[in-house]
């Protein structure tokens, strides 16, 4: 994701405040004339004069605004792709954290021979269950990682 700075930012927030702002004016203005409309069936009218005088200059409006520079100075990025894509790639590393804390636990705590944080048996079957169960623990790890290291 790229950085922007203040200034930057400020103008992208003025130029949202401003389009939000017309939007709303163009949502009521279009609301007062389609409330006044009267359906006769087959033919629809407007319920004053004014109302259609309204919708040329409400056009005409809209027709000024430069569409072509709105939508070239667009970013290519959508934020809230961005934001979500986000909160997802935080969400799988909470769990990734707690997985490995849970795994680390595992490898670190008591052992049944009582052994710990590593296990220092010097009975060489005790020795190599120990080994096997960390084997265990480290196959179970990998996998978790390389397919979350993928999905990234």
């Amino acid at each position: 994701m790229t950085q922007i700075n203040q200034a930057d930012f400020n103008v992208f927030k003025a130029k949202a405040i401003s389009r939000g702002k017309l939007l709303d004016k163009v949502r009521n203005r279009i609301v007062e004339i389609t409330d006044h409309i009267q359906n006769e069936g087959d033919r629809a009218y407007f319920g004053s004069t004014n109302h259609a005088d309204e919708l040329v200059k409400l056009f005409h409006e809209l027709d000024g605004l430069r569409w072509g520079r709105i939508i070239a100075e667009r970013p290519e990025r959508d934020p809230y792709a961005d934001c979500f894509e986000l909160r997802t790639s935080i969400a799988v590393k909470d769990a990734e954290i707690t997985y490995l804390r849970n795994a680390l636990g595992m490898i670190a705590g008591p052992r049944d021979c009582g052994c710990s944080p590593v296990c220092q048996c010097d009975d060489a079957s005790a020795l190599k269950v120990e080994i096997d169960y960390l084997k265990d623990v480290a196959r179970s790890a990998l996998p978790r990682l390389k397919e979350n290291a993928n999905a990234l």
